[in-house]
């Protein structure tokens, strides 16, 4: 009964270690480089620019909901 909970939430945890594994190396330069509003904008134009928010790590806990 939990089995396709549980695959739909590994799905979603391997997409989003891909998107987390490629804006890494780019959230750590806007870091770097920038801060305070100016980073903010910067980060979320790095996310905007995949197609997610930055809410988009929470897409695995969906299923954790579903069974509450």
């Amino acid at each position: 009964m939990l089995l396709p909970v549980s695959l739909a939430t590994a799905r979603f945890q391997r997409e989003v270690s891909g998107h987390r594994a490629a804006l890494a190396p780019v959230l750590a330069a806007i870091k770097k480089e920038h801060s305070g509003e100016e980073a903010h904008n910067r980060i979320m134009a790095a996310h905007k620019a995949r197609g997610i928010t930055p809410f988009f790590t929470l897409k695995p806990m969906l299923g954790l909901f579903i069974l509450l």
